[in-house]
C-alpha cells in the first residue's frame, strides 16, 4: 500500500509540476497515507530528483538518488524520530521511481527522475479511518458546500491532542480512537462513539463533514 501512495504522490508532482512534501492541494504525507486506508502512528516521507539531457538506466539513477539521500541523512544530524531513512521505528517502506518531463528556464526541456520514500509504522489492532470536510454553514441550510469549506482547521482529540488539520480545500482524515470520546472543532464539541452518525462509508473508511453553525 505505501509503494501505491508513494507512487501516486510521485506522478503526480511529474504531472503538476511541483516537488513538494505538500500536494498543490494542500494534502501532506500523513493525509494521503490515511486516506489510502493505511492506519498509521508514524509516517516519514523523503524524495529526490535528478534531471539530464541523455538516456540515464533508471537503476542507476536510483542509486545515484538513495546515495544522495542517505548521505543527507548522516551529516544533517538530524535525531532518530526526525529521520526517514534512519528512524527505527517505522518498519514499512514505499519506494517508487517515475520518469517524466520538465523545462527549466534558461536551459530547455530535460528529462527527470523523482524518487518518493513513504515509510510508515502502522497502528495496532484496527481503527476506522474518518474522512471528510470542515465547513462553516453560512446560508443555514445544513449542507457542507464547496464556498464553505475551512482550511488549516485543528481538529482535536478534548484533552488528548491534535488528531488532523484540514486542508487548502477543508478536507480532513484521521483514525478514529476506540471508544468514547469527544471531537473539538473550533469550540465546538461533538460526542463521539466507536460509530458516529456518519454521511457514508466505503470499506474501512468512515465520511462525515464537520459543519459548524459559527465560525467568527
Amino acid at each position: 500500500m505505501l509503494n501505491e501512495v508513494a507512487r501516486a504522490h510521485c506522478e503526480d508532482m511529474i504531472e503538476r509540476g511541483y516537488f513538494s512534501h505538500i500536494t498543490p492541494d494542500g494534502l501532506t504525507p500523513e493525509d494521503r497515507v490515511i486516506s489510502a486506508g493505511y492506519f498509521a502512528e508514524i509516517v516519514r516521507e523523503e524524495m529526490g530528483a535528478l534531471a539530464f539531457n541523455s538516456f540515464l538506466d533508471p537503476g542507476e539513477a536510483t542509486q545515484i538518488l538513495m546515495d544522495s539521500l542517505l548521505k543527507d541523512s548522516l551529516t544533517q544530524r538530524l535525531s532518530v524520530e526526525e529521520s526517514t531513512l534512519l528512524n527505527e521505528r517505522v518498519v514499512e517502506v514505499g519506494i517508487v521511481l517515475c520518469a517524466g518531463g520538465t523545462v527549466i528556464e534558461g536551459i530547455g526541456s530535460l528529462h527527470v527522475y523523482v524518487l518518493c520514500i513513504v515509510t510508515a509504522r502502522p497502528t495496532t489492532g484496527w481503527h476506522p479511518v474518518q474522512c471528510g470536510h470542515v465547513c462553516a454553514d453560512v446560508n443555514s441550510d445544513g449542507w457542507c458546500e464547496p464556498d464553505e469549506c475551512l482550511p488549516g482547521v485543528s481538529l482535536n482529540m478534548l484533552d488528548k491532542g491534535t488528531l488532523a488539520v484540514s486542508n487548502a480545500r477543508g478536507a480532513y482524515c484521521f483514525a478514529r480512537p476506540g471508544g468514547w470520546w469527544v471531537l473539538e472543532v473550533l469550540g465546538e464539541h461533538y460526542q463521539q462513539s466507536w460509530l458516529p452518525d456518519v454521511d457514508w462509508v466505503d470499506g474501512g473508511v468512515i465520511g462525515k463533514d464537520i459543519i459548524l453553525p459559527k465560525v467568527d
